[in-house]
């Protein structure tokens, strides 16, 4: 099979799975990357005799990659691993191949495991509070982005939202085909609902006089031309406000307000389960990964209530001191 044919499947393979649109363009694009790299290699250019040794050869050809003049990061090439990891478990589910080259190979031993970033709680209250007038698109990004600080969604299931998935009567959100074709319900906080709902009122219906026929109608969010909001839009008014809050806008992006609301909620005592389910996280191990976060909080906890921690035990009283004051308060 040519490079062409094997992308090809691969892709309606992807498809036929629900994979998402970026994951399919993501896929895609690092698989021809691992085929142009296999056509150039000296000991095999066929897929189907690719073993561990070549695999190898593949991850220590990421590590020593420069792509204007810089290398790949850790994410990145794990990512990039992933994606032919992913393909090959398809050549060899589908009996394209006779043995797969990941079979056996310790992956976690591979894994650099990248700590999430988040945006400081009084950056958040900065950005969100500065979105403020009477324009109908400040009403609109004010709403759109206290709703994704305030459930977490992925930027894909914001721009998916209709009018008719958002239940302000009951603080409920319906997410459909989120990450893996899976529904869920998000509830929706007080302060995000009073937003969206000033929204519907006061914005979104003068955005309706531009709005054509077709499936952006009934979208939730909207451009001043009445299109339903894409991804590109929405990152960059994100970058935009940020950057006149002092914060670097180019530091910022919508999966790191996802990041955020994860971080912050666990920070502030909600418990990993409650948040993955919230996330639409499918194991505990992507939610796990939020939680390098709230370990100084936790110290503290420890230090403050462990009997072999804290300094409650100490004699802690002046008595000459608190003399002084009840004589001052007499």
């Amino acid at each position: 099979m040519t490079a062409q044919i094997i992308i090809k499947l691969f892709e309606e393979y992807m498809k036929n799975r629900g994979f998402s649109g970026q994951t399919v363009i993501r896929y895609r694009r690092e698989t021809r990357f691992f085929l142009n790299w296999l056509s150039d290699y000296p000991r095999t250019h066929d897929v189907r005799e690719v073993d561990a040794r070549d695999i190898a050869e593949y991850r220590a050809f990421l590590y020593a990659y420069r792509r204007n003049g810089k290398g790949l990061g850790d994410s990145t090439r794990w990512g990039m691993l992933m994606s032919v990891r992913h393909l090959f478990k398809f050549l060899s589910k589908n009996e394209y191949i006779i043995r797969n080259p990941f079979e056996g190979l310790d992956m976690k031993s591979i894994r650099v495991q990248r700590l999430r970033g988040s945006i400081p709680e009084k950056h958040m209250h900065i950005f969100l509070d500065g979105i403020n007038g009477t324009r109908i698109t400040a009403i609109r990004d004010r709403a759109l982005f206290e709703l994704m600080y305030g459930t977490g969604l992925r930027i894909s299931e914001i721009v998916n939202l209709n009018v008719t998935d958002i239940d302000l009567a009951s603080g409920k959100l319906l997410v459909r085909e989120g990450k893996g074709k899976r529904d869920r319900v998000v509830p929706l906080g007080e302060n995000a609902a009073e937003w969206v709902s000033r929204y519907l009122e006061q914005a979104r219906p003068k955005f309706g006089m531009y709005r054509a026929e077709g499936p952006d109608r009934e979208a939730l969010f909207l451009t001043i031309m009445g299109k339903r909001v894409s991804w590109a839009s929405i990152n960059g008014q994100l970058k935009r406000l940020f950057d006149q809050t002092g914060f670097d806008g180019k530091k910022v992006s919508s999966h790191l307000l996802r990041h955020s609301f994860a971080t912050h909620m666990l920070e502030h005592g909600a418990g990993v389960k409650h948040v993955k389910e919230i996330l639409g996280h499918k194991c505990f191990e992507s939610t796990v990964g939020y939680t390098h976060f709230s370990v100084s909080s936790l110290k503290r906890i420890v230090r403050r209530y462990h009997p072999r921690e804290n300094d409650l035990y100490v004699e802690l009283i002046d008595w000459e001191l608190l003399v002084r004051l009840l004589k001052g308060v007499a």
